[in-house]
């Protein structure tokens, strides 16, 4: 199963899918690439967008794309790219119910893929050094960057700030998502300045 945790408008997701695509028609198969797509793709992709804007268009991005290589929205599956904050605490969202507000939904479904066997996360986090993701679940993380290795004491940095910047909570994120699991991959794209941090 693959998180895209900062998706944008879907670009990583959309190169799963064409990937996905080619390997599929290399293949004999004795399903169709609509029955692959509603079976198994759509049920281990996943995508988390914070704004509006991105998240709209990684919806139609990605609806465009699935289209393209033939397959079939016959089915009631949807995208799972939610409207959520990656970095807020996952055990706080309530379950969702039918009458809920749209986006207490989006939230809550976010917060189930955080549950689920996600074993590859990827994608480009954004790189903000005065980050506003604050949260206590987030910075209760980040804690552990924050010591010397193999130590209980603070870490020993000229300027620790950077510890705080989004793309290395990005990272913290991802390894908590993926402990305890046998084989994980993190993909991600990371400023220049990703080893000094």
């Amino acid at each position: 199963s693959i998180l895209d945790p900062a998706a944008g408008t879907g670009t990583y997701l959309r190169k799963i899918i064409l990937k996905m695509s080619d390997e599929f028609r290399r293949c004999k198969h004795t399903e169709t690439w609509s029955e692959y797509v509603q079976r198994s793709l759509l049920s281990r992709l996943f995508g988390f967008e914070l704004m509006m804007a991105p998240y709209a268009v990684a919806h139609m991005k990605l609806a465009m794309t699935l289209r393209e290589t033939g397959y079939d929205f016959a089915s009631n599956k949807r995208l799972q790219v939610y409207l959520a904050n990656s970095l807020e605490n996952s055990k706080k969202s309530p379950a969702p119910t039918e009458f809920a507000d749209p986006l207490v939904r989006e939230s809550s479904y976010a917060a189930s893929v955080k549950r689920r066997d996600i074993n590859v996360i990827i994608g480009n986090p954004p790189y903000r050094t005065d980050s506003i993701n604050k949260g206590d679940w987030i910075m209760g993380l980040m804690r552990d960057y924050k010591k010397e290795p193999g130590t209980n004491q603070r870490l020993q940095e000229r300027n620790p700030k950077v510890v705080n910047e989004d793309s290395v909570k990005f990272l913290r994120f991802a390894q908590e998502i993926l402990k305890g699991r046998d084989q994980a991959v993190i993909a991600f794209i990371h400023p220049h300045s990703y080893m000094d941090n």
